[in-house]
């Protein structure tokens, strides 16, 4: 795994989520407060899409039901981040 900085992972997420057409219900941008399911209406083809773009991404393995857990963009880019650059 390469180290990556947290805005570089931000982006890189929000390019997946973009890619997969994904909007706001309400309008306007995808930040990091957005939220998967109230936010963007994702359904569980979309889910399973964002996770393998994402283990794609950034060459890691997301464990069955870690992505499940993540309600908001953020909790997505903390797990990412988290799995790329540990603590010491």
């Amino acid at each position: 795994m390469v180290k990556m900085t947290r805005d570089k992972i931000r982006l890189k997420i929000l390019v997946i989520i973009d890619g997969q057409g994904l909007t706001p219900k309400e309008g306007g941008e995808v930040t990091e407060a957005t939220r998967f399911k109230e936010d963007l209406d994702i359904d569980s083809l979309n889910s399973v899409e964002i996770v393998m773009e994402t283990e794609d991404a950034f060459d890691i393995t997301i464990p069955d039901g870690a992505a499940e857990k993540w309600r908001t963009i953020k909790e997505a880019i903390d797990y990412v981040d988290a799995t790329l650059n540990p603590p010491p």
